[in-house]
């Protein structure tokens, strides 16, 4: 039998290039793999579905994007708001209203309900405060905007269908 003796440089240079070899393969591989579908991202508009949006580039101007048809809605002043809300809501009886106050947060985002029994009060679930705001007036109206709602530029608000 015939040993050849191998020099041990040649030897760590075929290991060095075996192993850079099965990194790229690995690599290679790992990319041709398709991905675990990721969850998608809802659109802005669901997103934003039942907030009040405050226009940053356009004087403040604010906005109501209503939650099952995600389009915006003008306010144009704390009385046009109030109007909006009193034309937007749905007209509850007392005990569903107390069977709804009680639903989880998620079901709820950016409700707008007048109980029958009492029609000039407007409840409105907000979805940054997670909780029911009580709205008597054009008052309520402009304090509600100033606690819940959000800055938004022109060109993502452009992304949300205007109501006609």
């Amino acid at each position: 039998m015939i040993i050849f003796p191998v020099n041990k440089l040649l030897l760590n240079n075929i290991k060095y290039i075996l192993t850079i070899t099965l990194i790229i393969l690995l690599f290679w591989a790992v990319s041709r793999t398709p991905n675990a579908s990721p969850t998608p991202t809802p659109p802005l508009k669901e997103k934003l579905a039942g907030q009040i949006l405050i226009q940053v580039e356009n004087n403040g101007r604010a906005w109501y994007v209503e939650p099952q048809t995600y389009q915006r809605y003008p306010i144009n002043s704390p009385q046009d708001g109030w109007e909006l809300f009193q034309k937007l809501s749905t007209t509850i009886n007392m005990s569903k209203w107390q069977e709804i106050k009680n639903w989880p947060p998620d079901k709820l985002t950016g409700v707008i309900v007048k109980i029958k029994e009492d029609p000039n009060t407007i409840y409105y679930f907000s979805p940054i405060t997670k909780s029911w705001h009580k709205l008597l007036n054009s008052t309520d109206i402009f304090n509600l905007i100033k606690l819940t709602g959000q800055g938004i530029l022109n060109k993502d608000l452009q992304k949300i269908p205007l109501a006609k």
